[in-house]
């Protein structure tokens, strides 16, 4: 019998590789509003990331959103 890597990485291999994996530092804009937080999960071709502070948003606060790929850009710390 085969491992459960061997069988995972033949079950999704006609998968799209994600951009982001879970737990990456990202920011962008979401409904013209800035954020910075971490990504949760990839569904093409939506991000949902847990914001590092809460959004209003049409009078609802949110906690996790899920802005489209194009408006999110990885998080790089510049030097130390």
């Amino acid at each position: 019998m085969s491992s459960l890597t061997q069988y995972f990485e033949r079950r999704d291999a006609d998968l799209t590789k994600p951009r982001y994996n879970s737990g990456d530092r990202v920011f962008g804009h979401w409904n013209r509003i800035p954020f910075v937080g971490s990504v949760v999960r990839e569904i093409a071709p939506l991000v949902m990331i847990q914001v590092d502070l809460p959004v209003k948003y049409e009078g609802t606060i949110h906690n996790i959103i899920t802005p489209k790929l194009k408006d999110i850009k990885r998080l790089v710390v510049m030097g130390d």
